[in-house]
């Protein structure tokens, strides 16, 4: 990143833009430089409202349980991989499991040609490998360790949902948080919101070091408890999260029919020209 975007970044406090429907919604910080260096998967979770999400107790790992994790993960993969939204080996998963670990897909390989053998597990609160292998835990993986010390999500799906990512890249800057404003479509009802009649989704600058996109997620969800249970990230793609991979699938459909929608209508938001 150039001196003046650092500057732009730390210094002035990364005022936010919002987008949506052509109106600004809300300003709000972003961390600096330092959050990235900082551990930002050891969130404290805030209090949880919704109740389709509580987080259960944590026992010791089932081997079991882990299997069928990794049959599922394979399964949700080689889906989103038919729809075209992980082509070649983009996008990644996961589920948190008891014993405060998380089963994600391994770094490097083809999303419609997954095994249940293809999976990695690391600890939730860091993102590190539980045991040094072959494979390679998927390099996004602290975004979902992000995701997971900070809500009571047990599943996160990540992908480059063509909709999505086209509406990310028009909202995104590369050195601010953006807030993409939706309301009124029918369709803001299956993310489980507060008020299902609007909600402001957030657009990560895409910084090319993944521990500084996941320290800005980590700080946003934070701050934001009733923030929506998606996010997206400035020309790359859309994550979302749920009790389980299947309520993260559904959200992921309704926030990319959603995008599809405001391109359609031409209520999307314009380029970035600043």
């Amino acid at each position: 990143m150039t001196p003046a975007a650092d500057e732009a970044y730390g210094r002035d406090g990364a005022a936010v833009e919002a987008y949506g429907r052509g109106r600004a919604v809300e300003d709000a910080p972003l961390g600096d430089q330092a959050a990235a260096d900082r551990t930002v998967c050891n969130q404290t979770a805030p209090e949880e409202t919704a109740p389709d999400e509580t987080a259960p107790e944590e026992t010791a790992p089932d081997e079991t349980a882990s299997d069928q994790d990794a049959q599922q993960l394979t399964a949700f993969s080689r889906t989103l991989y038919g729809r075209g939204w992980m082509p070649g080996t983009a996008g990644n998963l996961s589920v948190r499991r008891p014993g405060a670990t998380v089963l994600i897909t391994a770094s490097g390989r083809a999303k419609g040609e997954l095994t249940a053998r293809d999976m990695v597990v690391v600890h939730a609160d860091t993102g590190a490998e539980v045991s040094r292998g072959e494979l390679r835990a998927s390099a996004e993986t602290a975004i979902h360790c992000a995701v997971y010390g900070t809500t009571h999500a047990r599943a996160v799906i990540h992908v480059h949902s063509p909709y999505a990512t086209a509406i990310a890249s028009r909202t995104g800057h590369p050195t601010r948080l953006r807030m993409l404003r939706v309301e009124r479509f029918e369709l803001l009802k299956g993310l489980g919101l507060a008020d299902p009649t609007r909600t402001d989704v957030p657009v990560f600058p895409n910084w090319p070091e993944v521990p500084r996109i996941a320290a800005d997620v980590a700080s946003r969800l934070a701050s934001t408890p009733h923030a929506p249970p998606g996010l997206l990230i400035a020309d790359h793609g859309i994550t979302t999260w749920g009790r389980d991979l299947a309520q993260a699938r559904d959200r992921l459909e309704c926030l990319e029919a959603i995008c599809q929608l405001l391109l359609l209508t031409g209520t999307g938001p314009q380029a970035a020209n600043d």
